[in-house]
């Protein structure tokens, strides 16, 4: 026999505050398209430099 199912708790304090914060990141402050294109070259020097780095190092800092 299935068990019931429990209600859903109700956060609150700093749990609510942050769960807040995520929601608010995901769904409002959408970035700029030129904030999308900084953001995307940062991570392909990144990419690059830690690309030179396994290379450098013969795979090892894989």
């Amino acid at each position: 026999m299935a068990r019931p199912i429990q209600d859903t708790p109700i956060i609150k304090g700093e749990d609510a505050k942050r769960f807040y914060a995520n929601l608010r990141r995901a769904l409002i402050d959408k970035q700029s398209p030129e904030k999308a294109k900084e953001r995307l070259k940062h991570q392909e020097e990144m990419e690059d430099m830690y690309n030179k780095m396994v290379k450098a190092t013969n795979g090892v800092f894989f």
